[in-house]
């Protein structure tokens, strides 16, 4: 709980560390208030005290060595290392122990010099206090040489933040106090649990602070321009200086994720209802994820069947030496240092989660389980079927081309390497636990074994257009039961919504009574819920897969428990003529796992932070 006080009241203005802010590294003692005049006295200075912010972005994909968000039994891990292997076992002690590795802590207590090594729960609390200490010092009337607008563009980005940050903390953990003032050693014992009136509903637990965050956001979207500047082509990576920046768009966005999640099962029930879906909360985020949709601001890119590099993939990785920053993309971490060698799958990045040694990855590797696989349909839109395993056109040709972005399969060649996944994947490579390969940020040619990794890159969008489409589909169907009704104000319905990311992918065009859907699939937790719903539900898992997503959303529906208790892996020999679905490890998710455990000594700092519940 040390390292949380210190987070909570330190003063950060001492420590900062910001490009074009080393003149303040070096401040004498008694010239404290002078330095403060001088850092929150200039829009250019104050904006550099913003910009470690942007630094509190989580990439899921590299918070640290071994570490994703593959939690909800959608890949395998080889090794204890990774996070992958822990959270199919329930083990979410290890997830948030300090000397673990995690989407929570980053890279534990191994953290090198490196942002990218810290986590949600390390960075949350410390960039609060960053956002509230600005918002602080806006009303203090040191900020004399900026003007209005340049004011309302500094609240905007802090309001954002402290928004974002208390949501990545609180779908993770359940409620928490939502911090809005600069905390110290008076005011800090906050209750873990509480309430918010406002217009009169009363708002509980985490849907209280989910309701705070959308305010908060709301304030962000009124103070933030669609694009910055006057730099007409925001889409340009190679030079443009406000890439990643946040706006409106950004800011509506995350209020639509923000609102779905509040009426989402599991936080209306931790709020005080039933586990299923607010109609009110649902409504507000179809409407948000409107506002983005119809700003015209952003674009699906193109899926090129194929072609390795497309603009589809271009979301995810390029060697091209730029960011990985499309006109689809709405949020995401910018880190224009990491290219090439040190990004690369063999060192301490995409290698150490997805890349075995057979393609000069690590020991350490995630592989898809077969009932993930499961979820991307054939190419005619109909489901995958088990009885389709002992086909191998079927099982790795006639599919949804999603497929063949997101994986590397069976007698594909990557680069000079041929893969060979016989016996599980382990006849490629003894660490394999599936015989299939996450491709999503990966590159062909690009890993130590073809060497082509010089500008190579990856990021994972926090949110792209695509996953809004997927949120306005799925607010609009909860709050109206039909769909093919439009939010207020809008013109589009939750089955063209859908069927917006379906034709990008090229696959058909779903109807509302989703045929393919009718049959509840056994262990995907679909059986309380209606055809189309099932649709919705599965599009997310495909579109967005490794992405962050499937663990928070298998959660908030409250189906975790409804999970095939059982991993699957598919068992071929090389000439694929003998196939077998064999049980690779037991999938362990119980009541206690719908929250994430705070460590022991958080609850003990002070008596107002319970435990969650089973921990």
């Amino acid at each position: 709980m040390k390292k949380l006080k210190y987070y909570l009241i330190v003063l950060v203005i001492g420590a900062m560390t910001l490009p074009g802010c080393e003149d303040y590294l070096h401040v004498e003692e008694d010239a404290t208030a002078l330095a403060e005049d001088e850092v929150f006295g200039s829009y250019n200075a104050f904006q550099g005290f913003v910009d470690q912010l942007y630094e509190g972005i989580i990439d899921v994909n590299k918070s640290g060595i071994c570490v994703s968000a593959n939690l909800a039994g959608e890949t395998m891990g080889s090794k204890g290392w990774s996070s992958g292997y822990h959270g199919s076992h329930g083990d979410y002690w290890s997830l948030i122990n300090s000397n673990s590795r995690s989407i929570f802590v980053g890279y534990g207590n191994n953290k090198s010099t490196s942002t990218t090594d810290e986590g949600i729960y390390e960075w949350g609390w410390r960039n609060i206090r960053v956002a509230n200490y600005a918002l602080e010092k806006l009303e203090s009337g040191l900020l004399t040489d900026a003007t209005d607008e340049e004011k309302q563009l500094l609240a905007g980005q802090a309001y954002f933040f402290r928004a974002y940050l208390h949501w990545e903390l609180v779908r993770a953990f359940g409620s928490i106090p939502y911090v809005d003032e600069v905390l110290n050693e008076s005011n800090y014992k906050l209750a873990r649990y509480w309430e918010y009136e406002k217009d009169g509903t009363t708002y509980k637990n985490s849907q209280a602070v989910l309701k705070r965050c959308a305010e908060d956001l709301q304030m962000a979207a009124d103070a933030l321009p669609w694009h910055w500047g006057d730099d007409a082509n925001v889409w340009t990576t190679e030079n443009s200086s406000t890439l990643g920046r946040i706006t409106k768009g950004a800011a509506y966005a995350l209020m639509s994720k923000v609102l779905l999640y509040a009426g989402s099962p599991l936080f209306n029930e931790d709020g005080g209802a039933s586990a299923s879906y607010d109609v009110d909360f649902c409504t507000q985020a179809a409407e948000a994820a409107w506002q983005v949709i119809n700003s015209g601001i952003y674009e699906l890119t193109e899926l090129q069947p194929g072609v390795e590099l497309d603009p589809y993939r271009l979301n995810f990785a390029t060697t091209e030496n730029i960011e990985c920053y499309t006109k689809e993309t709405i949020f995401i971490r910018v880190n224009n240092k990491e290219f090439g060698w040190g990004t690369s799958m063999f060192t301490v990045g995409i290698g150490r989660i997805y890349a075995p040694p057979g393609l000069g990855g690590n020991a350490v590797v995630e592989n898809p389980t077969q009932q993930y696989v499961d979820k991307w349909e054939m190419a005619d839109g109909t489901a995958y079927k088990k009885a389709y395993d002992s086909d191998f056109d079927q099982v790795f040709n006639n599919r949804d081309p999603r497929f063949r972005k997101t994986y590397w399969v069976h007698k594909d060649n990557v680069g000079t390497k041929a893969l060979d996944f016989s016996d599980g994947g382990k006849k490629f490579d003894a660490n394999m636990q599936s015989p299939f390969l996450i491709h999503k940020f990966m590159i062909e040619g690009a890993d130590k074994k073809n060497q082509q990794y010089g500008k190579y890159h990856y990021s994972t969008p926090v949110i792209r257009l695509a996953d809004i489409y997927l949120v306005y589909a799925e607010a609009l169907y909860a709050a109206t039961g039909t769909a093919t009704s439009s939010a207020q104000g809008a013109t589009l319905t939750a089955l063209e919504a859908i069927n917006v990311v379906r034709r990008r992918a090229l696959m058909p065009d779903a109807t509302a009574d989703a045929p393919a859907y009718a049959t509840a699939r056994q262990g995907h937790g679909e059986e309380d819920i209606d055809p189309f719903m099932r649709l919705i539900r599965n599009e997310r898992a495909v579109e967005l897969s490794f992405e962050g997503s499937y663990w928070y959303d298998v959660r908030r529906w409250k189906i975790g428990t409804k999970l095939d208790k059982v991993l699957w892996r598919l068992d071929f020999n090389s000439d694929y003529s003998v196939v077998n679905r064999v049980a690779a490890q037991n999938f362990v998710f119980e009541e206690r796992h719908w929250w994430v455990p705070f460590r022991n000594q958080t609850t003990q700092y002070y008596e107002g932070w319970p435990q969650n519940p089973g921990w």
